[in-house]
């Protein structure tokens, strides 16, 4: 069942590779941050590349129900199809798929059933949110358990989500696997139109230091606004440029950002506003650092992460007491620092600016590990055994 284009590109690996038919199952209205990015209230099926011969699309007539439209960015809706157990039944398929938005949805319940149902096994991919904690989490556990306990097998992105399906859920960690965010490594391949990209933004020879994904203080990229500030302070703007690459999902997000930029009048900051995906490699080329104030919240590996990880970069990433989260360790293919610590953010760029043979490390083990780890093509070779381990058992 849809959630993204990462569904899309697991089934075109796998029938590329392998001996798969893969059906996905797609909602056919858009959801909320479709409707903005594509600009369509119907799914964007111009968007969908060319796809294998034993790979096929099925549109589900679906509706889509708000539950907090002031929280669309960690859910806030889901989208319903009641043609969906019906589906399932009339497909046969050997195995469902169950890759959710966020923890606990009710088609997570509609596979749930219709797994049990048709006797179809389950894999359950972790969409990798930690849930809230207190007497909420305790009645969600109630209604998640018996979802997540009749896969056959689940699938997490880091060790912090190994560690919750075992502890929570009494889930076997034999039948929990770690596969971390997946990447196109070709696409993101180090240096890919690097000088093109700085003399886009105006670069010239200074030390560029990026923040990657939303123009919005989800990810504490407003203290990174911060940081620009005090090094113009210092008068080091002819030394130092800070570079803002992606858009915003409400105008509300990037007003702070640009109304730090006028009033400061800092002419070390670029922002790219909305980035073409295909795009995105340049911009992360064009850095010589790149920082994640904040992966804590909530803590888990974002695609953009990913990126920036085979794209061999130096990271510095704001996650201390969250390390289980993503693969950047301290001090061996990255530094970690505080969350929202512009303090800790200036120390990091002012050594790793002058020291490349450290930097240099980072580039290179983090490239190396997403080429062995999180290429598209190894990532599709795990799932197929756990795909035939579930079918087999």
């Amino acid at each position: 069942m849809y959630r993204g284009d990462k569904d899309f590109r697991l089934g075109i690996e796998l029938c590329k590779t392998h001996d798969v038919k893969y059906s996905i199952l797609v909602p056919d209205v858009a959801s909320p941050g479709d409707r903005r990015f594509f600009r369509t209230v119907r799914f964007p099926r111009k968007q969908i590349p060319s796809l294998p011969r034993n790979m096929n699309i099925i549109y589900l007539k679906s509706r889509l129900i708000f539950f907090s439209k002031s929280n669309l960015s960690l859910g806030g809706f889901f989208q319903y199809s009641s043609m969906y157990p019906r589906l399932i039944k009339k497909l046969k398929p050997d195995l469902i798929l169950e890759n959710p938005y966020t923890t606990l949805t009710p088609r997570s319940y509609q596979t749930y059933f219709a797994s049990k149902v048709n006797e179809v096994p389950m894999v359950y991919i972790d969409p990798g949110d930690i849930p809230p904690k207190g007497a909420l989490k305790k009645i969600l556990s109630r209604f998640e358990r018996p979802v997540i306990n009749y896969a056959e097998h689940v699938v997490v992105y880091n060790e912090m989500g190994r560690t919750r399906f075992a502890e929570e859920y009494g889930f076997p960690k034999e039948y929990i696997t770690v596969i971390p965010k997946p990447v196109d490594t070709r696409q993101f391949t180090p240096g890919l139109h690097r000088d093109e990209a700085r003399s886009r933004i105006g670069a010239r020879d200074r030390f560029v230091v990026g923040y990657m994904g939303r123009l919005s203080n989800n990810k504490g990229g407003i203290h990174m606004m911060e940081v620009a500030r005090r090094f113009k302070e210092d008068g080091l703007s002819d030394r130092f440029f800070f570079l803002f690459a992606g858009g915003n999902i409400t105008e509300s997000d990037a007003k702070p950002f640009h109304a730090m930029k006028r009033k400061y009048g800092l002419d070390n900051v670029h922002f790219t506003g909305k980035v073409r995906h295909r795009d995105m490699n340049a911009y992360q080329a064009a850095c010589d650092l790149i920082v994640y104030p904040d992966v804590t919240n909530l803590p888990g590996f974002s695609s953009v992460l990913a990126e920036s990880m085979a794209m061999g970069k130096a990271i510095v990433i704001g996650n201390k007491g969250f390390e289980g989260a993503t693969p950047i360790r301290d001090r061996v293919n990255g530094m970690v620092i505080q969350a929202r610590n512009p303090g800790d953010i200036i120390e990091a760029i002012r050594e790793l600016s002058v020291d490349d043979v450290q930097r240099k490390k980072y580039e290179e083990a983090v490239r190396e590990y997403a080429v062995k780890e999180m290429d598209w093509k190894e990532q599709a070779k795990i799932f197929k055994r756990i795909f035939d381990k579930a079918v087999d058992a």
